[in-house]
């Protein structure tokens, strides 16, 4: 029966050798997978503040673009405005006859009503000035003012465009 309690307390002490290993094993384990587990943590509070950043600096840059274009936009607001006040004024001014728009014309047309340049001309140089129609001269007014009204514009988009352009730049 020795034997046999021998076999048994080897037995037993192998299966505790065993469970001890097992034991052993599973807390090496369970400390790797929580320092794993806390890196990670780490570098995903490291990513969402890298994240959060990057969102701020855009939402920044965002403000600082709306900011300037706000700004861009109120000050070629402004020179529309003018033009066209500008514009309305010489416009009513003219077509009421409260002004003239007198213009050159060149070679021997017809007396009546013309009188030479007043410019420093050479003799024989046939030059005359006449004045426009009022309704005329209020069209080519109302023409001018559209032109100096697509400039305005036109300037404000070529700039709102280098705005944009500086921004993709930055990207």
């Amino acid at each position: 029966m020795t034997l046999v309690w021998r076999m048994v307390g080897m037995a037993a002490l192998v299966s505790l050798g065993a469970c001890g290993a097992w034991e052993w094993q599973a807390i090496r384990y369970a400390a790797e997978i929580s320092h794993i587990r806390a890196r990670a943590t780490t570098d995903e509070a490291q990513r969402a503040r890298t994240a959060n950043e990057a969102i701020i600096l855009e939402q920044h840059r965002n403000r600082q673009l709306t900011q300037a274009i706000t700004q861009l936009e109120q000050q070629r607001y402004q020179e529309i405005k003018h033009v066209q006040d500008t514009a309305q004024r010489l416009t009513l001014e003219l077509s009421a006859a409260r002004q003239r728009l007198s213009v050159r014309i060149a070679g021997p047309v017809c007396d009546g009503g013309m009188q030479p340049a007043s410019s420093s001309r050479a003799l024989g140089d046939a030059t005359y000035t006449t004045e426009l129609h009022p309704a005329v001269a209020a069209d080519l007014a109302a023409l001018a003012a559209d032109a100096d009204e697509c400039a305005v514009k036109l300037a404000y988009l070529q700039q709102r465009e280098r705005f944009f352009e500086k921004r993709r730049a930055h990207e």
